[in-house]
């Protein structure tokens, strides 16, 4: 679905399938998942003339890559990536970031 809906904007998608051990966590029905295709086929074709706006947008520039990774993050239990902040720990923090990079430039002006 991400190749459907990002690759309608001119956005490569590369998938990395990983492969799950044990009993899988999900399960869905043909039926749910054509639906969700033709959901993703109908918003690729609107998202061409209907875009949303956000008001809470974090530009990607504004993020300190660097601060964000020593803080930690959470993963799935199977991709044994050890874990640390909580998401909204994360949000907090990259909020925090967007009010330092906004007040060094209004500084510079």
């Amino acid at each position: 679905m991400a190749q459907i809906l990002l690759g309608a904007h001119g956005i490569w998608v590369d998938t990395d399938l990983v492969p799950e051990k044990g009993i899988p966590g999900n399960s869905e029905s043909p039926l749910k998942t054509g639906i969700d295709i033709a959901r993703s086929l109908v918003w690729a074709l609107l998202s061409q003339v209907i875009q949303p706006r956000c008001s809470d947008l974090i530009q990607l520039t504004d993020v300190d890559m660097k601060a964000w990774g020593e803080s930690g993050f959470k993963c799935e239990r199977q991709g044994g990536i050890s874990s640390g902040a909580t998401r909204g720990e994360f949000i907090a923090e990259v909020r925090s970031q967007k009010s330092e990079v906004r007040s060094q430039t209004l500084a510079l002006t």
